[in-house]
């Protein structure tokens, strides 16, 4: 059951990390997918260009 919850609570903080950074910029693109679905993926891509 945390283990569970742990996975759960992991994406939802990367994601509000990412988002913080793009409500900063214009990437309007990246933002609906990172709302959308793939949060983990994108997240990867975008560590290089942070």
């Amino acid at each position: 059951m945390i283990l569970i919850q742990v996975k759960d609570i992991i994406p939802i903080i990367t994601a509000t990390l990412i988002l913080n950074y793009l409500n900063n910029s214009e990437r309007s693109l990246v933002k609906q997918v990172l709302i959308e679905d793939e949060i983990i993926v994108c997240a990867t891509y975008l560590i290089p260009d942070i």
